[in-house]
């Protein structure tokens, strides 16, 4: 059966009426279900293709409903990419206490990420394609996948950073390059993990061979230069 929403007393699911007390929860609840829709059918169809009516369709709320949430399709938008910040990234101030390695730290990044990706694949999969795709969307939502991609790339930062500075990693090595990398690295994997099917084996692939690239770069495990003699 079909919701509408009622701004008034309470709200209306089904022919039930919500008393007031429970509105909040209600609230919650619907933004999740017409959000966590807007996403799928955005994957499905790209956001400029999907419209309201086909996302009030799927998530089986009115027209009316999705509109007294979000005033407009813009709008909505926004708040999807606010959920997909929350969904890609898994810690924005990495576990730097004494005694964990920074070596450690990176590995536990990178398979934390793998782990979020397979959770929420489609947040990883928006985010990658609409960025791949932003004229004419605005500059506010431009400015806000910039923000997503920045907050990623600050989090493994925040390791390399601690692990030159312990001097487990190599100094040569630009922490900011190596965030870069990582970026790009990211939005090449989604990208191919998605067009495999989605496919265990090779997302595993994918985060050791990350895994082995970055260590590689990092660790101070080459012998010391010498002068000629």
């Amino acid at each position: 059966m079909r919701n509408s929403l009622d701004a008034g007393e309470g709200v209306l699911v089904g022919n039930v009426r919500i008393s007031p007390n429970k509105k909040q929860l209600s609230r919650e609840r619907s933004l999740e279900t017409i959000l966590r829709t807007a996403l799928k059918e955005m994957v499905k169809r790209g956001y400029r293709n999907t419209t309201i009516d086909q996302i009030a369709d799927a998530s089986g709320y009115t027209k009316g409903a999705v509109y007294h949430y979000f005033v407009s399709k813009e709008e909505l938008l926004m708040c999807v990419l606010d959920m997909v910040e929350q969904d890609v990234i898994t810690d924005d101030a990495p576990d730097r206490s004494e005694g964990t390695p920074a070596r450690d730290q990176l590995v536990g990044f990178l398979h934390s990420q793998a782990a979020r990706a397979l959770e929420r694949a489609d947040s990883f999969l928006f985010l990658v394609t609409l960025a791949g795709d932003l004229s004419n969307l605005g500059e506010a939502v431009g400015n806000k996948v910039d923000a997503i991609f920045n907050r990623l790339g600050r989090s493994l930062e925040h390791i390399v950073l601690a692990g030159q500075e312990s001097g487990e990693f190599a100094r040569e090595v630009s922490a900011v390059d190596v965030t870069r990398l990582y970026v790009s690295s990211f939005s090449g994997n989604v990208l191919l993990w998605h067009r495999s099917g989605r496919r265990d084996e090779i997302g595993r692939s994918q985060v050791r061979a990350l895994r082995i690239a970055f260590l590689s770069m990092l660790d101070r495990a080459a012998p010391p230069s010498h002068p000629p003699r």
